[in-house]
């Protein structure tokens, strides 16, 4: 027998060695991880070679699909707040503040008409309703832009 002859493995055997049944081997063989001697003939060392390669490249590709299942995990997860009502839409959000604030600024702009019916003081009072109808607005946009763009407001600047 020669030396080349006692490397080679029938496709039983082979199977067997590697714990897998003989058409999973012949699949890794079409796909190109594992090259038969022949017909029904495996060489020991380079199937046993070829198996590791590709049992390792399936290692390193789980990470691709993990992330990819975190994803959808999270999706899911976030679809379930919403229909609970504890996650609102950027959109939803944001009509929120806009009606809030034109409530509120209507609000305030009408207070002057509600307290005194003199010309004078009415004037007065609408000097002081105005100004803080024009903070309110300032206050509001910038809320809605923190919103809008996940930062921080100043709040420095209505600490007066």
């Amino acid at each position: 027998m020669s030396k080349s002859a006692a490397n080679l493995i029938d496709t039983r055997t082979a199977a067997a060695l590697l714990e897998i049944t003989p058409r999973w081997l012949q699949k890794l063989a079409r796909d190109g991880w594992i090259k038969p001697a022949g017909r029904g003939q495996w060489p020991l060392a380079t199937t046993i070679q070829g198996y590791i390669v590709f049992l390792q490249s399936r290692i390193q590709e789980r990470p691709a699909g993990a992330a990819l299942h975190d994803a959808r995990a999270k999706e899911i997860e976030q679809r379930l707040a919403r229909q609970d009502r504890s996650l609102v839409t950027m959109d939803e959000a944001l009509a929120s503040i806009s009606e809030i604030t034109n409530d509120m600024v209507s609000s305030v702009e009408d207070l002057p008409r509600k307290i005194t019916k003199d010309p004078r003081e009415r004037e007065r009072i609408t000097a002081i309703c105005s100004a803080e109808a024009a903070r309110l607005k300032m206050s509001f946009a910038a809320s809605k832009a923190a919103l809008k763009t996940g930062m921080a407001i100043d709040d420095s600047a209505d600490e007066e």
